[in-house]
């Protein structure tokens, strides 16, 4: 499970990162809040297998954000 979120995590980030800078992803569109949401959750699950609990803190507000924003839309 570690591995699987490790690998999902650096797979996720760049790829993000990416789209984001090519302005593919605007941060309106449903699509960037929904990578924002699985990614928090990833990185909530990751943080939290390696005891990094303050990060494990921040993601769970940037997920928080996240389903605000979801929610707004509908």
């Amino acid at each position: 499970l570690i591995l699987f979120l490790q690998i999902s995590t650096n797979y996720f980030l760049p790829h993000y990162h990416f789209l984001n800078i090519q302005g593919k992803l605007d941060s309106k569109d449903s699509k960037y809040i929904w990578a924002n949401l699985v990614g928090g959750i990833c990185f909530i699950i990751n943080t939290y297998a390696h005891h990094a609990y303050p990060s494990v803190a921040v993601n769970i507000v940037w997920v928080i954000i996240a389903l605000a924003a979801i929610f707004r839309k509908k």
